[in-house]
């Protein structure tokens, strides 16, 4: 009995290894037609292309004292038809790049959201775009989905009709950092004035490399606050780069 499970065991793992290796092989076959390369991002027209110290594509632009930065913002996992679809879309390559196929034939595919900040006079201002309002009524659909108050064709369809605006927010800048906010301590606490959200930022690590100051701080926001940079904004990076 044992040597059948075993058998039984052996076999479909063969059969679903196959059949992994032949989707695996469909995708890069199509991939290949195409001419699509895998990890090979190319940034907008005017835009720099540079690498964060974790190796992912930054999309840079200065305009007088405004830095438009596009950096790595998450992966997701897509079958071919997905991709296909993906393929087509306004901006692929650039704001959603693929970068491998997977055995079992889904190719990841990265995207790159945009960010702007503003230097000037010593301190760094981020403009934030969180619509708080409209994502609350995001998560309220999600919650009634998840308790199985509505089906999923009910959450997807007033996903899709739930209109941002309705819910009205202008983007607002705010300071996440100025020369010296770390003199006293390693946190300081924004007042309404200079944040509106009144955040705090935590100091992270501060290093010379190259005879140059480096910064990582953490804004304590409502999404990844981590920000790496040079004190003169050369160096500006949204993600996690921890240098300690």
């Amino acid at each position: 009995m044992k040597k059948q499970v075993l058998l039984i065991t052996i076999i479909l793992s063969s059969t679903i290894s196959f059949a992994q290796s032949g989707n695996q092989q469909e995708t890069e076959k199509w991939i290949k037609k195409e001419d699509i390369e895998l990890n090979n991002p190319v940034p907008p027209i005017g835009f720099s292309l540079e690498y964060d110290c974790k190796g992912y594509p930054i999309y840079r632009k200065d305009i007088a004292d405004t830095i438009i930065i596009f950096c790595y913002n998450g992966a997701i996992a897509e079958d071919l038809k997905t991709f296909q679809k993906t393929v087509k879309e306004t901006g692929f390559n650039s704001f959603r790049y693929p970068t491998k196929v997977q055995s079992n034939g889904t190719v990841i595919v990265n995207k790159i959201s945009k960010n702007v900040f503003v230097w000037r006079k010593d301190t760094l201002f981020l403009l934030d775009e969180y619509n708080d309002a409209f994502a609350k009524e995001q998560l309220k659909l999600m919650d009634k989905f998840l308790s199985k108050k509505i089906t999923r064709q009910e959450y997807e369809k007033s996903i899709e009709n739930l209109d941002e605006s309705n819910y009205p927010f202008a983007p607002q800048f705010k300071i996440i950092y100025f020369k010296g906010i770390f003199d006293n301590e390693d946190y300081y606490r924004f007042t309404t004035d200079q944040n509106f959200r009144n955040e705090g930022v935590q100091l992270v690590s501060k290093w010379t490399e190259n005879g140059k100051i480096y910064y990582e701080i953490n804004l304590k926001t409502y999404t990844n606050g981590r920000y790496r940079f040079s004190e003169d904004m050369r160096i500006l990076e949204r993600n996690n780069c921890r240098k300690k």
